[in-house]
């Protein structure tokens, strides 16, 4: 029997580690922020330029001026920051690289376009 959607965030969710950075793309990875355990903190970012993305709004919450990528209503976290989308993925791709678990980030963030194995 195939997995539900919740089933997909709920595992991708508990592959996140306290104090990562992640950028989930856009599209269905986005729910997975809803899914983070309880005691795992994680900053999210997006690509048009939010670092500090909350989880999506209850209905009648919503502010229309904060969305993410996907153009989805989304919360900021207190400590939030905003920036132009080139700087946003020049982030994606330097903390990538200067971690050195690209592999692993690349995964995370759908960004297999500059994927780079451990040794270069």
């Amino acid at each position: 029997m195939p997995w539900s959607k919740e089933k997909i965030y709920q595992i991708t969710a508990e592959e996140l580690k306290d104090g990562l950075y992640v950028n989930l793309g856009i599209g269905m990875p986005t729910h997975v922020a809803n899914y983070i355990p309880q005691g795992v903190n994680v900053i999210f970012q997006s690509e048009n330029g939010m670092l500090g993305m909350g989880p999506f709004p209850y209905a009648g919450e919503e502010d229309p001026d904060l969305i993410n990528a996907g153009k989805q209503t989304i919360t900021a976290i207190p400590e939030s920051s905003y920036f132009d989308s080139s700087f946003s993925f020049g982030m994606i791709k330097r903390f990538a690289c200067r971690f050195n678990y690209f592999r692993c980030y690349a995964s995370l963030t759908n960004r297999r376009s500059c994927q780079l194995d451990y040794s270069g």
